[in-house]
Protein backbone atom coordinates (compact mmCIF):
# COMPACT_ATOMS: atom_id res chain seq x y z
CA UNK A 1 0.00 0.00 0.00
CA UNK A 2 1.07 3.55 -0.94
CA UNK A 3 1.82 5.93 1.92
CA UNK A 4 -0.79 8.37 2.28
CA UNK A 5 0.32 12.11 2.77
CA UNK A 6 -0.56 14.19 5.73
CA UNK A 7 -1.61 10.91 7.79
CA UNK A 8 -1.09 11.46 11.85
CA UNK A 9 -2.08 9.03 13.74
CA UNK A 10 -4.79 10.01 16.59
CA UNK A 11 -3.18 10.40 19.90
CA UNK A 12 -4.32 8.25 22.50
CA UNK A 13 -2.99 10.79 25.03
CA UNK A 14 -5.39 13.70 23.62
CA UNK A 15 -8.57 10.95 24.94
CA UNK A 16 -8.91 10.90 28.77
CA UNK A 17 -9.78 7.65 30.12
CA UNK A 18 -12.82 8.83 32.38
CA UNK A 19 -14.26 6.43 35.11
CA UNK A 20 -14.94 2.85 34.79
CA UNK A 21 -13.05 0.16 32.66
CA UNK A 22 -12.31 0.40 29.26
CA UNK A 23 -15.08 -2.12 28.00
CA UNK A 24 -15.56 -2.64 24.44
CA UNK A 25 -16.35 -5.87 21.46
CA UNK A 26 -15.15 -6.79 18.40
CA UNK A 27 -17.67 -4.95 15.76
CA UNK A 28 -18.12 -6.17 11.95
CA UNK A 29 -16.84 -3.33 9.65
CA UNK A 30 -19.56 -4.67 7.02
CA UNK A 31 -20.99 -1.52 5.26
CA UNK A 32 -17.80 0.03 5.88
CA UNK A 33 -15.02 0.87 8.82
CA UNK A 34 -17.04 4.35 10.36
CA UNK A 35 -20.35 1.10 10.65
CA UNK A 36 -18.01 -0.28 13.32
CA UNK A 37 -17.71 2.47 15.49
CA UNK A 38 -21.40 3.13 15.16
CA UNK A 39 -22.21 -0.43 16.58
CA UNK A 40 -19.98 0.25 19.39
CA UNK A 41 -21.62 3.23 20.08
CA UNK A 42 -24.48 1.40 20.75
CA UNK A 43 -23.60 -0.92 22.72
CA UNK A 44 -21.81 2.12 25.06
CA UNK A 45 -18.65 0.70 24.17
CA UNK A 46 -15.64 2.58 25.09
CA UNK A 47 -13.12 0.60 22.87
CA UNK A 48 -13.65 -1.26 19.60
CA UNK A 49 -11.68 -4.30 17.83
CA UNK A 50 -12.08 -3.90 13.90
CA UNK A 51 -10.75 -6.17 11.25
CA UNK A 52 -9.43 -3.34 8.58
CA UNK A 53 -9.95 -6.16 6.01
CA UNK A 54 -11.21 -9.70 5.39
CA UNK A 55 -9.50 -11.76 8.34
CA UNK A 56 -9.94 -15.10 5.89
CA UNK A 57 -8.56 -14.02 2.47
CA UNK A 58 -4.58 -13.16 1.52
CA UNK A 59 -5.76 -10.67 -1.26
CA UNK A 60 -7.02 -7.29 0.58
CA UNK A 61 -8.93 -4.17 -0.91
CA UNK A 62 -7.00 -1.28 -1.17
CA UNK A 63 -8.32 1.36 1.42
CA UNK A 64 -9.53 4.64 -0.40
CA UNK A 65 -8.66 8.00 0.67
CA UNK A 66 -12.29 8.59 1.62
CA UNK A 67 -12.55 5.25 3.60
CA UNK A 68 -9.14 6.63 5.40
CA UNK A 69 -10.78 10.33 5.97
CA UNK A 70 -14.32 8.87 7.02
CA UNK A 71 -12.96 6.33 9.30
CA UNK A 72 -11.06 8.77 10.89
CA UNK A 73 -13.59 11.64 11.24
CA UNK A 74 -15.93 9.21 12.73
CA UNK A 75 -13.42 7.92 14.90
CA UNK A 76 -12.91 11.60 16.16
CA UNK A 77 -16.52 12.45 16.61
CA UNK A 78 -17.05 9.25 18.58
CA UNK A 79 -15.39 9.71 21.88
CA UNK A 80 -14.38 6.33 21.65
CA UNK A 81 -11.24 5.74 23.82
CA UNK A 82 -9.35 3.54 21.70
CA UNK A 83 -9.67 1.14 18.71
CA UNK A 84 -7.63 -2.20 18.43
CA UNK A 85 -7.20 -3.71 14.74
CA UNK A 86 -7.25 -7.93 14.50
CA UNK A 87 -4.78 -9.35 11.62
CA UNK A 88 -6.04 -11.67 9.02
CA UNK A 89 -6.29 -15.15 10.67
CA UNK A 90 -4.21 -16.64 7.89
CA UNK A 91 -0.83 -14.68 8.68
CA UNK A 92 1.41 -17.35 10.76
CA UNK A 93 5.39 -16.30 11.11
CA UNK A 94 6.07 -19.78 13.02
CA UNK A 95 5.54 -21.64 9.61
CA UNK A 96 7.83 -24.63 9.25
CA UNK A 97 6.66 -23.86 5.82
CA UNK A 98 9.33 -21.14 4.26
CA UNK A 99 6.40 -20.03 1.41
CA UNK A 100 3.83 -19.07 4.30
CA UNK A 101 6.04 -17.96 6.46
CA UNK A 102 7.19 -15.39 3.29
CA UNK A 103 3.58 -14.73 2.60
CA UNK A 104 2.72 -14.12 6.31
CA UNK A 105 5.45 -11.95 6.73
CA UNK A 106 3.78 -9.74 3.69
CA UNK A 107 0.60 -10.10 4.49
CA UNK A 108 1.72 -8.66 8.31
CA UNK A 109 3.31 -5.57 6.81
CA UNK A 110 0.05 -4.49 4.96
CA UNK A 111 -1.68 -4.83 8.23
CA UNK A 112 0.57 -2.29 9.92
CA UNK A 113 0.51 -0.20 6.63
CA UNK A 114 -3.45 -0.24 7.03
CA UNK A 115 -3.32 0.11 10.90
CA UNK A 116 -0.88 3.28 10.43
CA UNK A 117 -3.18 5.04 7.66
CA UNK A 118 -6.56 4.50 9.81
CA UNK A 119 -4.30 5.42 12.69
CA UNK A 120 -5.05 2.31 14.79
CA UNK A 121 -2.32 2.46 17.67
CA UNK A 122 -2.68 -1.48 18.32
CA UNK A 123 -2.82 -4.44 16.25
CA UNK A 124 -3.66 -7.91 17.81
CA UNK A 125 -2.23 -11.59 15.97
CA UNK A 126 -3.51 -14.95 16.27
CA UNK A 127 -1.20 -17.61 16.18
CA UNK A 128 -1.48 -20.73 15.02
CA UNK A 129 0.00 -23.91 16.73
CA UNK A 130 3.68 -24.60 16.28
CA UNK A 131 5.03 -27.85 17.23
CA UNK A 132 7.70 -26.65 19.83
CA UNK A 133 7.09 -23.44 21.54
CA UNK A 134 10.68 -22.43 21.12
CA UNK A 135 11.16 -23.09 17.54
CA UNK A 136 7.54 -21.29 16.67
CA UNK A 137 9.37 -17.97 18.91
CA UNK A 138 12.39 -18.02 17.15
CA UNK A 139 10.88 -18.18 13.94
CA UNK A 140 7.96 -15.52 14.83
CA UNK A 141 10.98 -13.18 15.73
CA UNK A 142 12.72 -14.01 12.64
CA UNK A 143 9.86 -12.42 10.66
CA UNK A 144 8.95 -9.66 12.11
CA UNK A 145 11.97 -8.46 11.94
CA UNK A 146 12.71 -9.80 8.41
CA UNK A 147 10.63 -6.57 7.13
Amino acid sequence: MKRLPNITPISLVERSPGPGPLIGAHMSIAGGMHRALERALKVRARVVQVFTRNATQWKARKLSRAEVSTFRGAWLRSGLHSIVAHDSYLINLASPRAALRRRSIEALAEELSRCEALGIPYLVSSRDPFQRFEDGARKSRGSARAH
